[in-house]
């Protein structure tokens, strides 16, 4: 019986090494990489939160350096902001879009540089749902819905003499009443996050933020080296942003944001154009979102030096020709990595049981079960957002495969028993 335990371990062992080192060969050399072909990056700026309570002074000379560039600038204008926190959904006054607000936008209108967005109703978050993440609108019902979003469309068309065609949703956060709403009012584009609520029937066009100043440059520079001949990259900025305004979110200086802009207008390939001609322009429906937004779901199970050396596009917003092979790659990689973890799991447990439990049956089982307890609390941690981590993933598949080595050694064991 013990030199079938020798011959069977190492016999296993040799062929999840094979296994593994034709699973590390396959990551070196599989998958085309950037191909360089003539092409165009369409880049949509989006700014939100411009309010009564945002700095006009740092809106003004984003207004001019845009001006300046000939860059287009969509901005999510908030018609009556609360007075205090948008966090706080307790009871606030609101401060209505002043005029001197109002002039700095119609100037710039009327240039051609701002395309103005209804970016809500007062941007006070009404409930918080259980993953802690706040929303104006999600959960109310469509009545109230109605009521705020139409107000605010009013408010705005009147006082800018201008029809509102883009509605985007404070916090990126939404559901299918909004969408009704938003169709119902006339709005032809929805503007919100990469991860927000797909839904199918919606007449209308989806263009969601895809970036942000902070990884924008490296984002161009991957889309030009793409093997795709078009792509749009939507960046969303706030006030926050800047350090001057905010410390702590702060991601750059205004000189470094002028020096970003400078860059951008040297890339040949990109052109900066308003967001609501890119969506109408082009057909930007409901499915295509949910495409985009799956893809991206998919590639955040990976690491994202995975990702990188696999040449997974990231930041921007792609049509259904090149999702359909970005999935395809994208859904084939994580295959592999699933199947390394989990033979990670596998190998280690094995040489667990072989070297430090042998002969220790009470001990394997007492790990045995500590390992499904660490794989339930793991499964629910990692769930507790209803989002999977790439961190979440590579531990679940590698408790996974420790749990089915314990079980093999358990069987093993059992096996031996029965033959003496």
């Amino acid at each position: 019986m013990k030199s079938f335990q020798k011959k069977r371990i190492p016999a296993l062992s040799k062929k999840l090494s094979l296994f593994i080192l034709f699973l590390i060969l396959l990551f070196s050399f599989s998958m085309p990489g950037f191909s360089e072909c003539a092409k165009k990056i369409n880049l949509v700026f989006r700014y939100d939160d411009y309010s009564s309570r945002s700095p006009t002074e740092l809106e003004r000379k984003v207004f001019e350096d845009f001006a300046r560039l000939r860059f287009h600038l969509t901005v999510g204008i908030v018609p009556y902001i609360v007075s205090r926190d948008e966090l706080d959904p307790s009871f606030q006054e609101l401060m209505p879009l002043g005029e001197d607000k109002i002039f700095l936008l119609r100037t710039f209108m009327n240039s051609g540089v701002v395309t103005p967005a209804l970016h809500g109703y007062s941007h006070q978050t009404a409930k918080k749902d259980l993953s802690g993440l706040g929303s104006e609108f999600r959960g109310l019902s469509y009545p109230d819905q109605l009521q705020r979003i139409e107000k605010g469309k009013k408010y705005l068309e009147d006082r800018l003499g201008q029809n509102i065609g883009i509605f985007i949703p404070p916090f990126n956060i939404y559901d299918k009443n909004t969408l009704k709403v938003a169709e119902k009012l006339g709005f032809l584009t929805f503007s919100a996050g990469l991860y927000s609520t797909p839904d199918k029937s919606s007449g209308l066009n989806f263009l969601p933020a895809t970036a942000d100043l902070s990884g924008l440059r490296s984002t161009l520079e991957d889309a030009v080296r793409s093997s795709f001949s078009s792509c749009v990259v939507v960046v969303l900025f706030h006030p926050y942003d800047f350090m001057k305004i905010d410390k702590d979110r702060g991601m750059m200086s205004y000189q470094q944001f002028q020096d970003l802009l400078e860059w951008v207008s040297g890339q040949k390939d990109v052109v900066v154009v308003p967001l609501d001609e890119i969506a109408t322009a082009d057909d930007f429906n409901a499915a295509l979102f949910a495409k985009n937004r799956s893809y991206y779901q998919s590639k955040r199970l990976l690491f994202p030096f995975v990702a990188s050396h696999f040449k997974l596009i990231n930041g921007a917003y792609l049509s259904s020709s090149a999702l359909s092979q970005l999935r395809s790659r994208t859904w084939l990689i994580l295959l592999a990595c699933g199947l390394l973890l989990l033979l990670a799991g596998i190998s280690a447990a094995m040489v667990f049981e072989r070297y430090i439990l042998a002969g220790h049956a009470k001990a394997a089982f007492f790990v045995y079960g500590l390992s499904w307890l660490a794989l339930l609390l793991l499964g629910l941690y990692s769930l507790k957002d209803s989002a999977l981590s790439h961190k979440g993933l590579a531990g679940l598949l590698i408790i996974i495969g420790g749990i089915l080595g314990q079980s093999y050694g358990l069987y093993r064991t059992a096996r031996q028993n029965r033959s003496f």
